[in-house]
């Protein structure tokens, strides 16, 4: 389930039949949370799309759990490199500590 795909995230992300990535936020989510949903659905974009619908009940289909755990792999052996690009390129996460609720972004 999708639950178990991101256990101790603070965002969840499916991919539709086409292979785009839609990311949603938890309330919880910060400004790191929101960059490293960024990075992890520009890593797994265009992959294997999944099933329609989303929510932590609906199962993933094994080509969707498995681009989505190796784009997570790459995205968090990346994100070291990516967030100190964005530091000094002047970019700030505090900008997006607040994401308004139900905020949703997709990368194509």
């Amino acid at each position: 389930a999708l639950r178990d795909a991101f256990a101790g995230e603070r965002y969840w992300l499916r991919l539709d039949p086409a292979g785009r990535a839609h990311v949603m936020l938890s309330a919880a989510a910060d400004g790191e949370d929101a960059l490293r949903a960024l990075l992890h659905s520009a890593l797994c974009a265009g992959a294997s799309g999944g099933a329609a619908g989303s929510g932590g009940a609906v199962p993933l289909l094994a080509a969707e759990r498995r681009a989505i755990e190796q784009s997570r792999a790459r995205a968090e052996a990346a994100w070291p490199k990516f967030s100190s690009a964005l530091l000094e390129a002047g970019w700030e996460a505090a900008a997006l500590r607040n994401p308004p609720l139900g905020w949703r972004f997709t990368c194509e």
